[in-house]
């Protein structure tokens, strides 16, 4: 076994050959798009998924499904996986918390809910 580093021109690539562990590859390409933890809004988000042609439909179908199964919503409901990152600040899009029907306060301190 060789260890290489390639250089791919950038775009955060995840490359995944058919000897790989594919539910590990799956989970990891998901889990490397940032879309729970940033919204995908990251620059160390995976963005291409290089795949040996042998395996690349079953890996395509599972990480599709798995991204489809994300749960999108308000950033302060419950169960809400992903949500918007941006205008969170600026009246009137102040997010209105889900368990007490109030806006935070416009203070830059205090714009998270206390629930």
């Amino acid at each position: 076994m060789k260890y290489v580093s390639l250089e791919l021109g950038g775009k955060n690539a995840l490359i995944v050959l058919p000897d790989a562990n594919l539910d590990k590859a799956i989970e990891s390409a998901v889990f490397g798009m940032n879309y729970t933890a940033t919204a995908g809004q990251s620059c160390g988000s995976t963005s291409r998924l290089l795949l040996h042609g042998s395996i690349a439909d079953q890996v395509l179908e599972a990480v599709v499904e798995q991204v489809r199964a994300i749960r999108v919503g308000h950033p302060l409901a419950e169960g809400t996986q992903m949500a918007r990152t941006a205008g969170m600040s600026r009246p009137p899009s102040w997010p209105v918390c889900p368990r007490t029907t109030r806006r935070p306060s416009r203070k830059s301190s205090d714009r998270s809910c206390r629930c």
